[in-house]
């Protein structure tokens, strides 16, 4: 999945795609952990490529998590 455009992939532009993704990301999965009555300690979240650097921005937006794995070639 393509969380954000990487046609120009600069430092500022990036953190525009990481901070139009994030609200949208964290709110599913605060509703995701609240329907099944967990908190998020009770998750990790793994992420490929561009994935991964969404998945890292997450342990800023969601608070607790318990872990966090990137991974990117």
């Amino acid at each position: 999945y393509q969380w954000f455009s990487l046609k120009e992939f600069t430092t500022p532009y990036v953190y525009a795609g990481l901070a139009g993704a994030r609200p949208f990301l964290s709110h599913y999965l605060l509703n995701a952990l609240a329907q099944r009555n967990l908190t998020p300690a009770d998750l990790a979240i793994v992420g490929f490529s561009q994935g991964g650097m969404v998945a890292l921005d997450m342990m800023f937006a969601v608070l607790g998590l318990r872990g966090v794995i990137c991974y990117s070639g």
